[in-house]
Formats: C-alpha cells, structure tokens, sequence
C-alpha cells in the first residue's frame, strides 16, 4: 500500500487472496469483509464490468452460500455471470461454474426445476468447450445427478452418477477420491 496506494490491483488481489484463505478457513465473515475490499478497489479501478469483478462476486457469492444467505449469493452470483457472459460470451468454462453454483443455490432451495436448468447448461458449455471427456464434465454430471436423486428421480440420477464415474475413471483413474465418490454415488 506505501508504494502503490490504495486503489492498485494488486491491493485488490491481495485482499481477494485474503478472503480466499479465510474462507477456506471457514471464516466466513472475516472473508466477506476482504473481498468486499477487494471489490471495492477493482470497480473504482477498472468499473464494473470486468473478469475481476466477477471473479469477486463470484467469491462473496460462495462465502454467503456457505452461510445459508441463498437469495443474497444467487444475486452475487447473477452479478458475476451477467458481466462474464458480457465479457466473454455464453461459452466459457467461468460461465460454466458460475451456472454450476446457481444450480447448488437452488438445489439448497429445493428449487429442482431451475437447478436442473442451470446445471444443464452448465454441463452443455463444458462439453462444447472441453468435449466429454473431462473431469468439469463429470462434475455437472454428477450435480445433475443429485438433483434427480432429490426429486426422486432415481434411474435418471443412477445413469448420471455412471456417467460421471466413467469419466473420472478413465480421466482421473480409478483410484482417485472423486472417482470412488461417483462409483459410490452409482452403486446406491
């Protein structure tokens, strides 16, 4: 800050570091407080339509989804996913996971239907931009899984988990922890 003032990116960046440690720690309102900080320097620094301000609402969205405030990370989330689809376009793996965190919101909400909406298409821009074959592919897969499972939709959500684990078999190998959760996840 004595060299290059307040409102630098790079301050913006390491409060942004901050808040992503903190809310690793799950020190969530320590970690709300840094990238609002964050925030705070990038839309003075660079206005409000860009990657990083997205990725910072992107990151106050996981902290308040952690604490059970849906309404308010959905918010931060659309925030976050109007400037990247602005910037980017619709195809793009942060468009991807940031749909893939709307459609966890709402599935914490019981709110089926619009998770299954934004987990598909969360799951069709990860086979666009990486093919099929990928563990990100496998992911959406598996969320899209849960949600049928909640719904007791349960042959739909027993294919979707086969699915994933034979992506993160022959990706990932069979050993690893992501795929034995999918074999699991299949076998029930």
């Amino acid at each position: 800050i004595k060299v290059v003032g307040h409102d630098h990116l790079d301050v913006a960046g390491s409060y942004k570091n901050i808040g992503t440690v903190l809310y690793r720690q799950g020190k969530f309102d320590e970690a709300l407080v840094q990238y609002q900080k964050c925030l705070d320097i990038e839309t003075r620094v660079v206005g409000h339509e860009h990657p990083d301000v997205a990725a910072s609402y992107h990151g106050i969205g996981n902290v308040l989804q952690e604490q059970g405030k849906y309404e308010e990370a959905l918010q931060k989330y659309q925030n976050c996913l109007d400037i990247q689809t602005g910037v980017y376009g619709q195809d793009q793996p942060d468009v991807a996971d940031t749909r893939n965190n709307i459609g966890v919101v709402y599935e914490k909400q019981g709110k089926f239907d619009e998770a299954l909406q934004e987990h598909t298409k969360s799951l069709d821009i990860r086979i666009s931009v990486f093919g099929h074959m990928h563990p990100d592919v496998a992911s959406s897969k598996e969320n899209l899984g849960l949600v049928h499972k909640k719904m007791g939709k349960l042959s739909e959500a027993k294919q979707l988990f086969t699915e994933a684990a034979e992506i993160r078999r022959k990706v990932l190998g069979a050993d690893h922890h992501l795929t034995k959760k999918s074999e699991k996840l299949a076998a029930t």
